[in-house]
């Protein structure tokens, strides 16, 4: 394809595709049986998942309550290694069992010396997670059951977990079996030199229950605000049911374990050695059930509940706050009875829900993506808690984990608030209130939204940049508000909730009207990646903020306001269209950088709200462009760098109308949610060459993936990724330029290897017959992993180095020659001894740079030899330079001279 033809494909996507129109009634059914899942995928579209296929996720969601109450397997198997908090610290939970008088592990103690049951299977589903497992004619079910049901908040805001385990025969033989389990101190500290008390009673009359405790000595409640932090506050418990068959104490780990494997039992008196450290013989709670007779006729069974009750949540605007659960004076005691009482109907209610959720995911974009939702959904709701305000209102606190810690963030609510738009908007709002309640006080200075209310657990006011006006997020987050109040409105069916802060929401639309269209140099989401003016998706998110405010103030019968902003709205798309085309792919990152691309994941909104500000070929050129810049796993944010962000990609992928290229566009991100060697709660911000994690784990945004489910498929729309478009992609991966490489940068799939030296080289280092044959030799590019959008074929970590590399030339005559360049910091580019390229500064992405004339001059027929000098200062380094003649595909931002 040509350089034109290929333009005009992706900016002109009509022209390529079957119009709807005019189409065959037959045709039309299959379209239809497609949508439901009956029509067999088309060639070369991803296939279904495969019945058998085992889902690894990154890690498994165990005990996952809130942002403190959280423990993961971050493992292939429950064994491998301890259980941890999110954040990575050991949470012991351990469990072992004895089977005819030997002894093995099913979950943790890698360093017992316990030979492990084999773990035959893993599955996630959204509230559940069952592992099962086999030795020696003994199969054992181990379920982790969070009741996060958000239908009825008192069960949602309950911090429980129960964890139940099954047994049976499978060889047809009976067996004795005991089953040991332990979770420990650890739990309710920081840090584990902190030191620990505990203690055991027994409660209830109906359903009796032993309960343990542990908390710490100190109960520092609410003291402590930041990312990496466990809490040192509130107790640990763990409840059992009284009954002859089970036992259970509190002792230091080794003894408790010793004493199941030597006695079949545990030690019957407590621990009284308190208080002592976390890790000081490290106590833990334990508990053993020791069923009769286990034969393959009926599955015997037991649970327990895991429970914390941190006493006071959240501290609002210097106040403390009880979590939602405790807002009528619930006792613990009175959590653990019902609990108690509850858990046959709960387990009912969350597999019914599981599986309706899975089929409805399923639905919606297929079994790769129901496997994401299923996977993301308790981690979405572990990165926030639920408390209540002095009326008893929700109140909904956010969590930027692993991010910068922050509470009640407005771009991390954003993201997530599809998950909750489809499951429950009485938390949205309750997301919301601490928003609007800040932007009313005196204390927030500004005519547009704030960015966060504190750190977590302390929502006293913004800290990410202060309350100054630099470094402030003002369209990014006016907008957010606007478009999510605005989706709490339309789905709810009126705009009461609206109408509660019309003022605020008013002021905002103001200033997004004045500053919206087309934004000054600040900060959005990705505020990893710097600030930029001229933001094309930060002005569709204006856009769309402004459309959404109409829609509202229609609502509220307001129509003169609804009127005069509709047209504000639609006047801005029509400009934004103009201003935001590109003559190379659809639409650029920014107004003024031509040649450039990046996500649109704000235009989803347009579809969600019925704006209709947009035409549909503007997503359609979008899907195109995402699916020719997908990698191994995904498409990236934009062309200035290789990493993804997984909940704008599925935004974007939401632009698919089609179900078949919707499916075909996500299936990458399940491969990377199922690969990645980053071991951690889902990141959200990944590479999409290598599945490795970039930044954040464990964040609510994973939970935006849900958008499909309010932006679902059409029937009978046509395919957007056709042969042709593939073909393009194929062409791109091989070459991104097109044309003619001379030399291929590392982001093509032929790198290139040079000579390299880090010591200045003697004499004429860059010239065609110098001698570099001591010279070490690597791929490209050269640098570090923290330099932006590097793609790392050799190290390069000092102040200098010097690059040589030889390249043929065919003589046939050329248009035009481009160098493409990455370069932090200064760089010089010689071509056979001459110097053709310079500059003292640095870039953050690939820049392309018109060198037609000097290459005119300078190349010649045959050999050539380029060299590169590169000089760093401070921070991230890479260098990596290609040439192009001729080329037909342009993808990097820069200008060109």
């Amino acid at each position: 394809m040509t350089k034109s033809e290929i333009s005009n494909f992706v900016r002109n996507p009509g022209k390529h595709d079957a119009s709807v129109s005019g189409m065959n009634p037959r045709w039309v059914l299959l379209a239809l049986i497609a949508c439901f899942g009956i029509l067999k995928q088309a060639a070369m579209a991803q296939p279904e998942i495969a019945m058998n296929e085992q889902f690894r996720p990154s890690a498994v969601p165990l005990v996952v309550c809130d942002p403190y109450f959280s423990n993961w397997s971050f493992d292939d198997h429950l064994y491998d290694s301890e259980t941890r908090h999110w954040t990575g610290v050991n949470n012991r939970m351990s469990g072992a069992i004895q089977i005819d008088g030997k002894y093995y592990r099913f979950m943790g103690l890698p360093e017992s010396g316990l030979e492990p049951m084999q773990q035959e299977s893993l599955t996630v589903h959204a509230t559940r997670t069952i592992y099962t497992f086999r030795k020696n004619g003994i199969e054992l079910t181990l379920t982790f059951l969070t009741p996060a049901l958000m239908d009825d908040l008192d069960v949602y805001s309950r911090p429980i977990t129960y964890i139940t385990y099954s047994i049976q025969s499978v060889d047809g033989k009976s067996h004795d079996a005991k089953i040991y389990f332990d979770v420990s101190g650890q739990w309710a500290v920081n840090v584990p030199e902190q030191k620990v008390v505990w203690s055991r009673k027994e409660i209830g009359k109906k359903n009796p229950l032993t309960v343990m405790q542990i908390g710490s000595e100190e109960q520092p409640v609410l003291q402590k605000a930041g990312d990496n932090l466990r809490i040192d506050w509130g107790y640990f418990y763990l409840a059992a049911t009284q009954s002859s068959d089970i036992a259970t104490t509190i002792a230091p780990a080794e003894l408790a374990l010793s004493s199941f494997q030597e006695k079949e039992t545990l030690p019957l008196q407590i621990d009284r050695r308190m208080p002592r450290s976390a890790n000081d013989d490290t106590p833990v709670m334990a508990y053993v059930w020791s069923p009769e007779n286990i034969t393959s006729e009926t599955s015997q069974s037991r649970h327990i509940i895991l429970a914390y009750d941190d006493l006071y949540s959240i501290q609002y605007f210097q106040k403390n706050l009880r979590p939602y659960w405790r807002r009528n004076g619930m006792s613990i005691d009175e959590l653990l009875t019902v609990s108690e009482e509850q858990y046959h109907q709960l387990s009912h209610k969350c597999k019914q829900f599981d599986e309706q959720l899975a089929n409805d995911a399923r639905q919606a974009g297929g079994a790769y993506y129901a496997k994401m939702c299923e996977l993301v959904y308790r981690q979405c709701l572990g990165a926030h808690k639920l408390v209540a305000d002095g009326n008893g209102t929700p109140l909904y606190f956010s969590k930027e984990c692993f991010s910068n810690g922050c509470i009640a963030t407005v771009d991390v609510t954003y993201p997530t608030s599809p998950f909750f738009l489809y499951f429950s908007r009485p938390l949205l709002k309750g997301q919301l209130i601490p928003i609007f309640t800040y932007a009313a006080s005196d204390v927030w200075p500004h005519g547009f939204a704030p960015h966060d209310v504190g750190t977590y657990p302390h929502a006293n006011g913004q800290v990410y940049g202060g309350i100054e006006l630099e470094g402030q997020m003002p369209v990014e987050e006016s907008g957010n508000m606007l478009i999510m109040t605005a989706g709490i409105c339309k789905f709810d069916g009126n705009a009461d909730f609206a109408e509660k802060y019309w003022d605020i929401l008013t002021e905002w639309a103001e200033y997004l009207r004045d500053n919206g269209l087309d934004p000054v140099n600040q900060l959005c989401t990705a505020d990893m990646f710097g600030h930029m003016p001229h933001n094309a998706d930060l002005s569709l998110k204006a856009i769309v903020g402004l459309g959404g405010y109409a829609l509202m103030a229609e609502m509220m019968g307001k129509q003169d306001v609804a009127h005069t902003y509709r047209q504000i709205a639609k006047d801005y798309a029509e400009k934004w269209q103009v201003m935001a085309e590109d003559e190379k792919w659809n639409t650029r990152l920014a107004f003024d950088q031509p040649g450039t691309w990046g996500m649109k994941h704000n235009l989803v909104w347009d579809r969600v709200l019925g704006l209709n500000l947009f035409p549909e070929s503007l997503g359609v050129g979008e899907i195109k462009t995402y699916y020719v810049q997908s990698n191994k796993y995904g498409f990236p944010c934009d062309n200035r760098t290789s990493t993804s962000l997984l909940d704008w990609a599925v935004w974007c992928t939401c632009l698919a109308q089609n179900q078949q290229d919707f499916i075909e566009l996500t299936k990458p991100f399940y491969d990377y949610a199922n690969e990645t060697p980053s071991r951690i709660p889902l990141s959200d911000w990944f590479f999409v060459t290598n599945g490795n994690r970039q930044g954040f784990q464990a964040r609510s945004v994973v939970g935006g993936i849900f958008m499909r489910f309010l932006a679902p498929s059409k029937p009978g729309v046509p395919k957007v990724i056709t042969d042709e478009l593939r073909n393009l992609r194929e062409q791109y991966i091989e070459n991104p330029h097109g044309g003619k490489a001379l030399l291929n940068t590392a982001e093509s799939a032929q790198k290139t290897i040079w000579h390299y030296v880090t010591a200045e080289p003697s004499g004429n280092w860059m010239t065609v017959d110098y001698d570099d044959s001591s010279w070490k030799q690597g791929p490209s590019g050269f640098g570090t992993y923290d330099a932006p959008a590097a793609l790392i074929g050799t190290m390069w970590q000092t102040s200098d180095i010097w690059l040589r590399t030889p390249f043929n030339y065919d003589g046939v005559a050329f248009g035009k020659a481009e160098l493409i360049i990455h370069h932090d910091e200064a760089a010089e580019v010689y071509l056979n001894g001459k110097k053709i390229w310079t500059r003292s500064d640095w870039s953050t992405s690939y820049q392309i740079f018109d060198i037609t004339g000097e290459l005119k001059k300078t190349l010649k027929k045959g050999k050539n030899v380029v060299a590169v000098h590169c000089h760093q200062t401070a921070g991230g380094q890479y260098i990596d330079i290609g040439f192009i003649l001729d080329p037909t595909i342009y993808l990097k931002t820069g200008s060109q001279n």
